[in-house]
């Protein structure tokens, strides 16, 4: 099984003429791995890969908004919705494992809205790499005692009348409400 010595040593091995390693979805997935465990030592997470996009779960803990920060910096591009096209981008690999923007095209130059960038190698030892990994997608499950503390929490925050399911599964559900939901839960449940 890769580590992420062992892909960054690679990677330093094996760049292109240009100065460019690649590196597969499933060296990605190791990463984003050690990347999240790090972060969230306490939390399992499941992370699968494919050709193009990396998905993340895990059950209670960390809010999603907390891990795609985490694992945003693995994207190698995107989507543009404005003119409906993807753009692919490269990133410094870093010395520990982490990843920081290196360069794109964005779509200007295809009248999208996403701006092309450079940056310089951002310290020694990084490595300029690319991958088709472009799309990290997150699902978090709540266990039914987590999910009891947080009804508990949101009833008493907002002052419902609440029956112990119905009402409640209006504001956990809720699309919307998403982002309300973890930063309450990040002042409320622990």
């Amino acid at each position: 099984m890769a580590t992420v010595k062992s892909i960054i040593e690679t990677a330093r091995n094996n760049r292109n003429e240009n100065g460019v390693a690649y590196l597969a979805a499933k060296d990605v997935a190791v990463l984003v791995r050690a990347a999240l465990k790090k972060a969230f030592p306490g939390i399992k997470f499941s992370v699968c890969s494919d050709y193009s996009g990396i998905d993340v779960s895990w059950v209670d803990g960390a809010a999603c908004s907390e891990v795609s920060r985490i694992i945003g910096q693995f994207s190698f591009g995107g989507f543009d919705g404005s003119i409906d096209m993807a753009y692919s981008s490269r990133n410094w690999l870093l010395p520990s494992g982490e990843m920081t923007p290196a360069e794109s095209r964005g779509t200007c130059g295809s009248m999208g809205r996403v701006e092309g960038y450079a940056t310089d190698c951002p310290q020694a030892g990084a490595v300029l790499v690319g991958s088709s990994v472009k799309y990290m997608s997150t699902h978090r499950d709540m266990s039914a005692e987590y999910s009891e503390k947080l009804r508990k929490r949101t009833v008493e925050h907002y002052g419902i009348k609440d029956n112990g399911e119905s009402i409640w599964r209006l504001y956990h559900n809720g699309e919307s409400l998403g982002f309300w939901m973890d930063r309450l839960e990040k002042q409320t449940v622990n």
